[in-house]
């Protein structure tokens, strides 16, 4: 598989020297035009396996869109733009993030420059094309990460609205479980790729907890309890940041983690959690499904 020098490059500066074993599998097979449907457990490697020919495939001097990406969560499409941006950054692929709760009129803006790749959440997707914001009669490669998230949250009705806008174009659809029922929404014929194990750890114990004060309990629990490492799931990144210096007043080596903090940053809180210099990491639902922690 020959990537592109500008590719290269930006691996190179990211400190990827090799390519992950999804990387290897499923690029060349979108470089043949290929519809696939990958399964692959978080932390594989997946979101570059497209972002990369997704980016090579781009003609820099065309001015329509190429590549549309959807994610369920804002923090999710933030991510994947993060991680796009690095891989362009020695390109002038133009990439456009369109996600609720950002204001719509800089989106509204930086569309007028006409993007090559355009990454966002459904509902903020639907919203913009039905204005005629963006056109996608030109579109090349359309790509659904975290498929499994966006058909269980009820965004199928604004994706499926989207997806009728786009006839006979290539379709990369990601999970990290396995769901039959995806596959009826397309008349897409898809060819499978299963990466490694996708199957639950069986040495996970769950336990359910009932409290009127889940802060207190939390507490109690990690002060309590011989805890060395942990991850606490949240659904925003205020209540993590809230969460995290809540236990750090007391006295617990904590740090929140979100798709909202730049790449720099959630390098370093990663290498410090790795490292047991953060005991407890209190992540967003949407950044911690993109981890990728050995036991």
């Amino acid at each position: 598989m020959k990537l592109s020098n500008s590719i290269q490059n930006a691996l190179n500066e990211m400190g990827y020297h090799s390519l992950l074993p999804i990387q290897e599998t499923v690029i060349p097979m979108i470089q043949d035009g290929k519809s696939l449907f990958v399964l692959a457990k978080t932390g594989s490697g997946k979101t570059a396996s497209y972002l990369i020919p997704a980016i090579e495939q781009v003609q820099e001097s065309n001015d329509f869109t190429s590549v549309l990406i959807i994610a369920p969560t804002r923090e999710l499409a933030i991510q994947i733009s993060l991680e796009a941006r690095l891989l362009a950054s020695y390109t002038k692929v133009h990439i456009v993030t369109l996600i609720g709760g950002m204001d719509s009129d800089r989106q509204l803006n930086a569309l007028r420059h006409r993007p090559h790749i355009i990454i966002g959440t459904p509902g903020r997707l639907l919203d913009l094309y039905t204005q005629g914001a963006f056109d996608l009669s030109k579109l090349s490669l359309f790509v659904i990460d975290e498929a499994d998230q966006v058909y269980s949250t009820g965004q199928s009705e604004d994706v499926n609205q989207l997806r009728k806008e786009i006839h006979g174009v290539q379709t990369i659809c990601l999970s990290a479980t396995k769901n039959d029922t995806i596959q009826t929404y397309f008349d897409t014929p898809f060819e499978e790729v299963l990466q490694g194990s996708v199957a639950i750890n069986e040495k996970i114990y769950s336990y359910y907890l009932e409290t009127e004060d889940k802060k207190a309990s939390l507490l109690s629990l990690l002060q309590s309890l011989p805890i060395t490492s942990a991850i606490v799931f949240v659904n925003h990144r205020s209540t993590a940041i809230e969460l995290s210096d809540l236990l750090l007043r007391n006295n617990i080596l904590s740090s929140a983690f979100s798709g909202y903090f730049d790449e720099r940053k959630r390098i370093a809180i990663m290498s410090n959690f790795r490292k047991g210099a953060i005991r407890v990491l209190v992540a967003t639902d949407a950044a911690a499904r993109g981890l990728d922690i050995h036991e």
